[in-house]
């Protein structure tokens, strides 16, 4: 019976680092690098349908990409004996806010909870071994007097779980259809990206999408659409509101709203985008890159302007550039999309700012068109 386990793994220039580390404690055996990875919750030996309701229950986690760093080195004992040597992590509350929304899953289909305090590390060596038992305090001591400031680079936490989903795709023969961003661009063109211009992400969130879009690209059947923009959300809809949503509410309530008069964008309708996703699959298209956006493109401020005047008001702007603002991540200044392939497709999207006109138009109904 499998022993189960839910983790993270390791970018190639992290398991380079830890890879360094071995040697100096004879006896010790070393992790090989295939099998280093950070533990997110321990399950144990689960087989059969219990195993599958461990994979839906995860399979609904997502979460904003953040960064994680590798940083100093430690052991476990057992009483005085060293029985393990550990890369800790650095301290991030979106990995702890990870592994508790994984334990509150895994809780709610009838796993007993985890009696252990979550202490995220990487295991790199075990040292249960005779020839360790007497020298291996001193040992381990020199080791980490030697090694002990030991740190990686920061490494992104978003496109690794792509590449699990894509194998189990591939595993069981279905289609895998993931979604980018257009943040995998520089934001410097002077016309709509098509799906053959060379990516250039200008930080970290847009090269993790970009890692993201090559691990689904190697599913046989992976389909990844690129997206941006998105609007659509149902009445009553208490998720994280879109950048279209807060300027929709602001003009409903009178108050000025922020908007950019550089920033071109191709608002994308998630009612569309389905439809699009249902169209590539019962077509039979050629798996590969798509651009799934509404047609044409406008700034912040275009579309603003167009919302007021579906919703009858007078709005009233605050107009700002790229410049006046401060991002966490760079956003790209012009990332309209050419979705001219998903057209050769057999699937034309509709221009965007019909589709804004259905969406205000028919969201009171509470049913989306």
């Amino acid at each position: 019976m499998p022993r189960l386990f839910v983790a993270l793994e390791l970018p190639a220039h992290a398991k380079r680092d830890l890879e360094r580390l071995r040697g100096g404690i004879p006896g010790a055996r070393w992790i090989t690098s295939d099998q280093f990875h950070l533990t997110l919750r321990f399950i144990g030996e689960v087989d059969g349908p219990p195993a599958d309701d461990v994979a839906m229950a995860l399979a609904g986690i997502a979460d904003a990409p953040f960064t994680l760093t590798l940083d100093g080195l430690g052991h476990f004992s057992h009483g005085r004996r060293p029985h393990a040597l550990w890369a800790g992590v650095r301290k991030h509350p979106a990995l702890r806010d990870l592994h508790a929304r994984i334990e509150n899953r895994l809780q709610a289909i009838g796993l007993p909870p985890e009696r252990r305090n979550y202490a995220p590390h990487v295991t790199i060596a075990r040292l249960k071994t005779a020839r360790l038992k007497k020298a291996a305090p001193a040992r381990i001591a020199d080791y980490l007097q030697t090694y002990g400031a030991f740190a990686t680079a920061p490494f992104a936490v978003n496109a690794f779980a792509v590449r699990s989903l894509a194998r189990a795709a591939e595993a069981c023969g279905a289609p895998f259809v993931h979604f980018g961003t257009d943040f995998v661009f520089d934001g410097e063109a002077a016309e709509p990206y098509s799906e053959s211009a060379t990516p250039a992400p200008r930080s970290v969130y847009g090269l993790s999408k970009l890692l993201g879009e090559w691990f689904a690209l190697d599913a046989p059947q992976g389909f990844v659409l690129r997206v941006e923009s998105l609007f659509g959300a149902p009445v009553g809809w208490t998720g994280r509101a879109s950048s279209l949503d807060s300027i929709i509410a602001g003009l409903k309530e009178g108050r000025e709203v922020r908007v950019f008069t550089d920033r071109v964008v191709s608002p994308s309708y998630v009612p569309d985008i389905a439809h699009a996703v249902k169209h590539l699959l019962e077509a039979d298209a050629a798996p590969g890159l798509y651009h799934c956006v509404n047609s044409g493109y406008a700034t912040w401020h275009e579309v603003a302007e167009e919302a007021a005047r579906v919703l009858g008001v007078e709005p009233r702007f605050q107009c700002v550039t790229m410049g006046d603002a401060v991002f966490r991540a760079p956003r790209p200044r012009y990332c309209a999309l050419d979705g001219g392939k998903l057209v050769e497709a057999g699937f034309r999207m509709p221009p965007w700012n019909e589709a804004l006109r259905r969406w205000l138009t028919s969201a009171a109904s509470g049913k989306l068109t």
